[in-house]
């Protein structure tokens, strides 16, 4: 019993291991990045600037509800986006030597050891202040969602922009997937404005933890308990 145990604290090592790597890499890849990397949409009515931490810069032209209905908008500015990451990304690639190689910053057993038993300690530290629920029911719920992932159907759906928040960005870890915007609210609003508003809510990082990893941290604090 004790002999798997060690294999699989093992085999968790190497896991967060591999992750500290993967993340130095993304950090060296994140430092290539250029200053600005630009994007627009397919009318040329959007047109968005990429800086390395995200949107720098939202220009709409003021003609653009000629080219552009107004419940359109939010996918010409999405595709704006995703045209100034795919710059950013040749940039970064072309940022490299020809002999030059992407190499990770190599991480020891130890180091991932300890980041390991950090994060295992912040992770019940933080349980202790989460309410006891149920565990079986909980349990059952985290399965489900574990079995949603498997399936890909984990995203609940994108509710829809209103008055009160008008324009939506939804991210894929720190990028930007969507943009959603009001098509009643965008075709009252002059070009200036809408743009300023993506910007604004572009740098709004939602980080409360997703309802998964509050069911996690309840059933760790419910066990912590008994």
């Amino acid at each position: 019993m004790l002999d798997n145990q060690n294999r699989n604290y093992e085999a968790l090592i190497e896991v967060r291991r591999s992750l500290m790597e993967m993340s130095s890499m993304l950090q060296i890849i994140q430092s290539r990045a250029p200053a600005e990397a630009m994007g627009s949409d397919d009318t040329g009515a959007v047109c968005v600037v990429l800086g390395p931490d995200g949107l720098s810069r939202v220009t709409i032209a003021h003609t653009w509800k000629s080219v552009i209905p107004a419940e359109e908008l939010g996918n010409h500015v999405t595709e704006a986006v995703m045209a100034a990451y795919k710059e950013q990304t040749k940039a970064v690639v072309a940022s490299f030597g020809p002999l030059e190689e992407l190499r990770p910053v190599p991480v020891s057993r130890d180091e991932a050891a300890a980041q390991l038993e950090r994060q295992v300690a912040e992770t019940l530290e933080i349980a202790r202040f989460a309410p006891v629920v149920d565990p079986v029911d909980t349990a059952e719920a985290v399965l489900r969602r574990h079995s949603q992932m498997q399936s890909g159907g984990i995203d609940p759906p994108m509710p829809a922009p209103d008055e009160t928040k008008p324009v939506i960005v939804y991210r894929a870890g720190q990028r930007i997937a969507a943009v959603l915007i009001h098509a009643r609210w965008a075709a009252s609003t002059n070009a200036a404005l809408i743009a300023s508003e993506i910007l604004r809510v572009s740098g709004v990082v939602d980080d409360s933890p997703d309802p998964a990893t509050e069911q996690f941290l309840s059933l760790l604090a419910t066990l912590q308990r008994r």
